[in-house]
């Protein structure tokens, strides 16, 4: 039995195109310079430049902004939660990182109303981010540079509208 041209190409077309719904989201396409204006308080956002990826498969793309000792860097990372922690469920993923957030731990509290679970996490006096569980995502926004933890409110934001456009 033979295919017509037509016929074949349906036939390659229906795998392909529900191939490409599977392919994995890109780190730099969530956020775009304008969008840390917020954080940068007028500074010029470098667009963000693709870091390799890690070995389990997360996607990091670097934002940068200031310079000398008010240098500003924010990485976003964006990982399929099966990868990053394999054979967890999604209970299981949302119970640990929500869990993160208690009184043993100051440093971490919950993010309401943003993904399935997400928590701001204060990791120094330089260095800040949220973590959040989306769609079978897990997307972190690190922020490093002096006085980070100030940019808690505009972190939280920055992750709002990256959940939004996953």
């Amino acid at each position: 039995m033979s295919l017509t041209p037509l016929a074949l190409a349906v036939f390659l077309a229906i795998p392909l195109s529900a191939g490409l719904d599977a392919q994995p989201k890109n780190a730099c396409g969530l956020l775009k310079p304008a969008d840390f204006q917020t954080l940068a308080a007028g500074k010029k956002v470098k667009d963000g430049v693709v870091q390799p990826t890690d070995p389990v498969g997360e996607m990091n793309c670097q934002y940068e902004w200031g310079s000398g000792a008010s240098r500003y860097f924010a990485t976003v990372t964006l990982g399929e939660t099966a990868r990053v922690w394999p054979g967890m469920s999604p209970a299981m993923i949302k119970m640990a990182l929500s869990a993160q957030a208690s009184p043993q731990n100051p440093g971490t509290v919950a993010v309401a109303d943003v993904g399935d679970v997400s928590i701001y996490i204060t990791d120094s006096p330089k260095e800040t981010k949220t973590m959040t569980v989306f769609k079978g995502y897990l997307l972190t926004i690190t922020l490093l540079g002096p006085d980070s933890p100030k940019s808690k409110d505009a972190l939280v934001a920055l992750t709002k509208l990256a959940v939004s456009r996953l």
